[in-house]
């Protein structure tokens, strides 16, 4: 278990302050946020490289904020790999092993014995200039895990390899995680935390704004801004009013704009999640059981991966999801009027 109490580092113009933060065993934790939101200040701060201010970080029952580098229980994985260039792919793995203690033979059969399970056993002799960018990330994982880290610090490791490398490497990533290894990981892109993480935490401006589960975290985002980076289309603060006379709830926006919702809260502050696939665009009015109809004009017509995401500026304005066909059929573009149904049933609401 790795545990991080009022975690604190001041520069001049941006702080860290991380209050609490708990990684359990085994986790794949992926930090995302924006760039500059200090998710590679926490990774160093974490590695030995930054001193904190302020803070603990414990492995186990030991706090291992004041130790140094050397002495850490954690393997850093640069984003630029940091392999040494004068030397072959042996020699980096052999690199981690050295002043350990270790006979060199057993070395020599340590280091091979890595390369083969990353798949590398056959670049041995090779220079790492001379291989290719996920061979290179292979190499800098085989050499950190020589190390048997408590766990992995991995700082953007996919950003710099095109499509085909960021798949093969993501493999491997999630192999380890199997492996029994914790993984801290941090990345902007969130497509990545959701295709490798257990665990997700959302960072802005230097602080943990949002934890928990992959599905949670994505299923009851807390802020707007946790729903706009996790994509999360059609989220509204909202105020829950009930409407005796009608015998129903409704949650009222910010902007006084009512939105009818099935749900056994009679009150409450919250967010409703309007699912973009759950809107019905039609040329006018129709009658029907959606409780919720917005006219307006599309603004924006963008791919989205099932279909085309429909951007309508309305009293609420909306994102709806459609396919090919329905753009096709309805011939949908930008400066169209449309109306935007939706059902009762198909919102969600989080309480605050």
């Amino acid at each position: 278990m790795i545990r991080i109490e009022g975690l604190k580092k001041e520069f001049k113009n941006f702080a860290l302050e991380i209050d609490e933060l708990e990684i359990g065993p085994g986790e794949y934790f992926v930090i995302v946020g924006d760039s500059g939101s200090g998710k590679t200040v926490f990774l160093e701060i974490m590695a030995g490289l930054i001193r904190s201010d302020s803070g603990k970080i414990f492995v186990g029952d030991e706090d291992v904020n004041l130790l140094p580098i050397q002495k850490r229980p954690f393997g850093l994985v640069f984003q630029d790999q940091a392999l040494f260039p004068h030397m072959n792919v042996e020699e980096n793995i052999a690199f981690a092993l050295k002043n350990t203690g270790m006979k060199p033979g057993d070395i020599r059969a340590r280091t091979r014995e890595l390369a083969q399970m990353l798949e590398v056993g056959d670049l041995l002799e090779r220079n790492v200039a001379k291989i290719s960018g996920g061979e290179k990330q292979r190499v800098a994982l085989a050499r950190t895990l020589a190390r048997n880290p408590e766990c992995f610090l991995l700082d953007e490791p996919l950003s710099a390899l095109d499509t085909r490398l960021r798949k093969e490497i993501r493999s491997v990533l999630r192999w380890l995680n199997r492996m029994d290894n914790t993984i801290i990981h941090v990345t902007h892109d969130f497509e990545e935390a959701i295709n490798l993480a257990t665990h997700i935490g959302v960072m802005e401006n230097g602080r943990i704004i949002q934890a928990g589960p992959a599905d949670q975290v994505l299923r009851e985002p807390r802020s707007s801004f946790v729903a706009n980076f996790t994509g999360v289309r059609n989220y509204f603060k909202v105020t829950l009013i009930r409407d005796e006379e009608n015998a129903e709830t409704i949650a009222l926006t910010s902007d006084n704009i009512k939105i009818r919702l099935s749900t056994d809260k009679s009150s409450g502050n919250g967010y409703v999640i309007i699912p973009p696939e759950a809107i019905v665009l039609s040329d006018n009015k129709i009658l029907s059981s959606a409780a919720n109809q917005f006219k307006g004009e599309i603004i924006d017509i963008s791919p989205a991966r099932h279909g085309f995401e429909v951007h309508i500026k309305s009293e609420l304005n909306l994102v709806a999801l459609v396919t090919a066909g329905a753009i096709k059929k309805m011939q949908l573009k930008t400066g169209n009027t449309v109306w935007a149904s939706f059902k009762a049933t198909n919102l969600r609401f989080i309480r605050k």
